[in-house]
């Protein structure tokens, strides 16, 4: 049976600018890749909320030790999990109170090609928070362990 773990609500919204948002992420350290998206976030006023699940290759019924990144978000896409924006990733980080030594990986609506999409790997050990970029091929291998973090807009809708 598939499995997808709620993670925690999202509230989109909040800051006025680009500026106030960059600001509120510097006490999270981040590879210079990373820095560079912020200014292409977009910021709203509206305090919509969007939810967020954990999954994983095993989660999703998978039995080998690797999967492809290609057959794990076919698999999560099933169960009504998209892409998360650039905006949700990093609010994330902010909002979510992360435990030391859990790494996550969130696929984002950002494309770098046909078969290449941005992905940031968030995680937090002894020397705190810590976004890095991650570029995922489709056909790229994954530990069946591995958790990444989808979005959802409606926690309830069964698709």
């Amino acid at each position: 049976m598939k499995k997808m773990k709620f993670l925690a609500e999202i509230q989109l919204g909040g800051f006025k600018t680009v500026e106030e948002l960059s600001k509120s992420l510097e006490k999270i350290k981040m590879d210079r890749i990373v820095t560079s998206f912020i200014p292409k976030v977009t910021i709203c006023e509206s305090q919509e909320k969007i939810y967020l699940f954990t999954v994983s290759a095993t989660s999703l019924g998978f039995v080998d030790d690797f999967v492809k990144y290609k057959d794990i978000y076919t698999e999560a896409k099933k169960l009504g999990l998209g892409e998360c924006s650039l905006k949700t990733s990093f609010l994330f980080h902010l909002q979510h109170n992360q435990q030391k030594g859990e790494t996550m990986i969130i696929p984002t609506d950002m494309h770098a090609g046909d078969e290449c999409s941005r992905a940031l790997n968030v995680m937090c050990d002894e020397n705190g928070k810590s976004i890095k970029n991650e570029l995922i091929n489709t056909y790229r291998y994954y530990s069946s362990s591995q958790l990444f973090i989808f979005c959802k807009d409606d926690p309830l809708d069964p698709t």
